[in-house]
């Protein structure tokens, strides 16, 4: 069954898997190393982090917005959406694993002390966008990446059939 805008069940329940996925990995990830500010999560902050303090201060005590979370994971599903009608299942579990590992990336290029830190959007130490910010767009940008190549393979098998 197909609705009007061309996805299908699975599709749709995939894109809701994967934003949820990816969503709560930025938002783990980024409570542990949050902004200058305290704040993690994007592409909206969902609240304020410590981060990985031993011994969490009473003055400034972490927050968490289930709202905004809600929100954050929407904007990703969409976009996990625009993935499922451009390349099917196959991207958005290519997409969500691109997404995935641009986080780790992160950890491994500051644990060597390089320049930048985070492909293609880098993390400077003086960066106009909030650090999760740039995690955000660098995770969706390997989503897009992967669903790419899936999509492109999927052309050329197509045209060699033909």
């Amino acid at each position: 069954m197909t609705n009007r805008f061309g996805l299908e069940p699975d599709r749709i329940v995939g894109a809701f898997v994967a934003g949820l996925l990816a969503e709560l990995a930025l938002t783990v990830f980024s409570n542990w190393f949050p902004n200058a500010g305290g704040g993690y999560g994007a592409p909206f902050e969902v609240g304020r982090s410590q981060g990985l303090a031993l011994f969490q201060s009473p003055e400034r005590p972490d927050t968490f917005s289930a709202a905004t979370f809600a929100l954050d994971v929407a904007i990703a599903t969409l976009l996990f959406f625009l993935v499922a009608r451009w390349s099917g299942i196959l991207g958005i579990a290519l997409g969500v694993v691109g997404a995935l590992a641009s986080l780790p990336l992160i950890i491994v290029m500051d644990g060597y002390h390089l320049p930048i830190v985070g492909l293609p959007i880098p993390l400077f130490r003086a960066n106009p966008l909030s650090p999760s910010l740039v995690m955000w767009l660098d995770m969706f940008f390997w989503a897009g990446v992967l669903a790419a190549l899936v999509r492109w393979r999927r052309q050329r098998t197509r045209a060699a059939a033909s």
